[in-house]
């Protein structure tokens, strides 16, 4: 199989060969193999070209094989991007969770508290009721009747 590649005029790498073995053999290689071809071809440009004793840096760089016009960096940046939405989604519903469970906490506090006051109420009724006199009412008023009869 023969693949062609282009190093582009903004690569400052090495330039490497990409092996793959289709046979079941295996297929060893030592340094010096001849493994790969290298053509020059002239370069057309609407500007003037000029010898240069090193080249100056790119943003591409190093960048290799597929690091233009493939997608494999965009591919794996927007893997790395929906991770990251992933992961923030994650810790949203975590939080959420946690401000779920610090709400329910608050509310058995403050039912608690409710409770507590109730009891408090109740416990200061029943000390005013046993302060209170009782009250003498004759057996003959017929507003006081027990039996119901007026």
């Amino acid at each position: 199989m023969c693949a062609c590649s282009t190093v582009d005029c903004d690569y400052r790498g090495p330039i490497k060969v990409l092996l793959f073995n289709y046979g079941s053999d295996v297929f060893r290689y030592k340094k010096g193999d001849r493994i790969g071809q290298l053509v020059l071809v002239p370069c057309v440009t609407s500007y003037p070209l000029q010898n240069v004793e090193t080249l100056e840096e790119t943003e591409r760089g190093e960048k290799g094989f597929g690091s233009t016009g493939t997608g494999v960096d965009r591919d794996q940046e927007q893997n790395e991007e929906q991770k990251e939405e992933e992961q923030k989604e994650e810790e949203e519903k975590a939080e959420e969770k946690e401000e779920e469970k610090e709400a329910e906490k608050q509310g058995d506090e403050e039912e608690e508290e409710d409770a507590q006051s109730a009891k408090t109420v109740s416990k200061r009724a029943s000390k005013r009721a046993a302060r209170k006199k009782p009250v003498s009412v004759p057996q003959d008023d017929p507003l006081m009747a027990s039996d119901g009869s007026q």
